[in-house]
């Protein structure tokens, strides 16, 4: 049974929270049920054992490179889109 709640957010994160939620073709309401279900899902579970769910979501996509600085493939990857810069 569902039941309506009442949140207040900040002004932006709405606006973007709306905008991303189009974007999915979903409505708000369903994204942050999504939300919070996976949060109450996660309860209880250590930190070693989402890391391990994580890995395994990651391992279908491909095999997981250790020495990936995060940070630096993003700034890399936002660089090539937008920029047009050749990888080198």
């Amino acid at each position: 049974m569902e039941k309506p709640v009442t949140i207040n957010l900040d002004q932006e994160v709405l606006e973007r929270a709306l905008r991303l939620a189009e974007e999915k073709h979903k409505s708000l309401s369903e994204i942050v049920s999504e939300l919070l279900s996976d949060f109450v899902r996660n309860e209880g579970r250590t930190k070693e054992e989402l890391l391990s769910i994580i890995h395994e979501m990651a391992g279908s996509y491909g095999p997981l490179k250790e020495d990936i600085d995060p940070k630096s493939e993003r700034h890399k990857y936002l660089d090539e889109k937008y920029l047009e810069v050749k990888a080198s």
